[in-house]
């Protein structure tokens, strides 16, 4: 996934009210993103402004 399409894609979650958590955003992921093993997709840990908040972030 190109670094461009990964924000447009975090851009959509903000719309609707989501974020990717912030712990993961690694060294190793694409802005949070990682790669499925064995197919062609691709996962991230998500969560609403509350649950981030309750969480302390």
């Amino acid at each position: 996934m190109p670094v461009d399409a990964a924000h447009a894609a975090g851009c959509e979650l903000v719309m609707f009210g989501y974020t990717i958590w912030p712990g993961t955003v690694t060294p190793d992921s694409l802005i949070g993103r990682r790669a499925v093993p064995d197919q062609q997709t691709w996962s991230a840990k998500v969560g609403t402004f509350t649950q981030l908040q309750a969480a302390g972030i």
